[in-house]
């Protein structure tokens, strides 16, 4: 666990390298206002991440995002970042740029359950998913690059539903304009259905 207004900083990420004893395991949970660059991950494997949030919670209420920096990301089926936002609240996302991820069969950047990322210079090599949102992650991505995997960008599923609204009137089809009384107003990255 890297505590909450931490860095972890290494010389040069060619030169340093972190392997996990487990490597079933996520290797960092990273909290609010961390910080980490210049460090290659190696040899996480079956759904284990580089950097997650703490599934016990503990990573609490995210005002200001981890930031991973000038990293890369090389194993098999491992994952680099994988940004649950069961596991934390608040702004529920983390931040990246250049951050390369060589995962072989695996992902490089997971977004689960409205978790939110602004990522920057993600390159994912070899992924089976580059870039995975699912169960209402989304992310903002600029100049990225995926090669050679099966997937670049994968979308799968919609959160749980959130509030709920009205139609003030009954509307024929087609229909240019209607007007919906929400419970509360959509904040960003959010979407609604009329049924």
């Amino acid at each position: 666990v890297i505590p909450e207004n931490v860095s972890l900083i290494g010389d040069n990420l060619r030169t340093v390298s972190i392997k996990p004893s487990n490597p079933t395991s996520d290797i960092f949970y990273i909290n609010n206002r961390c910080y980490v660059a210049e460090i290659t991950f190696r040899d996480h494997v079956d759904g284990a991440a580089a950097f997650a949030f703490n599934p016990d919670g503990s990573a609490g209420f995210i005002t200001v995002s981890p930031y991973i920096q000038n990293c890369s990301s090389i194993t098999t089926t491992g994952i680099g970042m994988r940004i649950d936002g069961n596991h934390a609240s608040g702004t529920r996302s983390m931040v990246s740029d250049s951050f390369t991820q060589i995962n072989a069969g695996g992902i490089g950047v997971q977004l689960l359950n409205r978790g939110y990322a602004q990522l920057v210079s993600i390159f994912t090599v070899f992924c089976d998913i580059g870039i995975h949102a699912k169960d209402g992650g989304f992310c903002s991505l600029t100049n990225s690059n995926c090669s050679f995997g099966n997937y670049g960008l994968k979308s799968e599923g919609v959160s749980s539903l959130l509030r709920t609204g009205t139609l003030n009137n009954a509307y024929a089809a087609e229909t240019d304009t209607i007007q919906v009384n929400l419970s509360e107003r959509p904040k960003y990255g959010e979407a609604f259905l009329i049924a």
